[in-house]
């Protein structure tokens, strides 16, 4: 720090505390400190459930989608072998 900036700060403080000492208003309560500590637990706790729950949701999500998805395919599989079959009867009829 230059002379003129310290001698500046040095005359800012006997000004501010030209009758006494400021009294800082933020002072530190144990209290409210527990609260404030409890209330960010309770934070993080219910985040932590969301992000559980969030993650459950997409499982079971997941789980019907790809049932849904076999069964799909089952169908699929039945109506092609089915098809498969009709034709192969209609081929396989005599000609008259």
């Amino acid at each position: 720090m230059s002379t003129a900036v310290s001698e500046a700060f040095d005359s800012f403080e006997i000004y501010i505390e030209r009758n006494e000492r400021p009294y800082n208003y933020m002072t530190w309560d144990s209290q409210e400190e527990s609260k404030r500590s409890e209330a960010v637990k309770v934070a993080a706790d219910s985040s932590i459930e969301q992000k559980l729950c969030r993650s459950l949701q997409e499982e079971n999500l997941e789980k019907i989608l790809k049932a849904q998805k076999e069964l799909a395919i089952k169908q699929n599989l039945t109506a092609i072998q089915t098809a498969l079959k009709d034709s192969i009867d209609a081929k396989s009829q005599p000609i008259r």
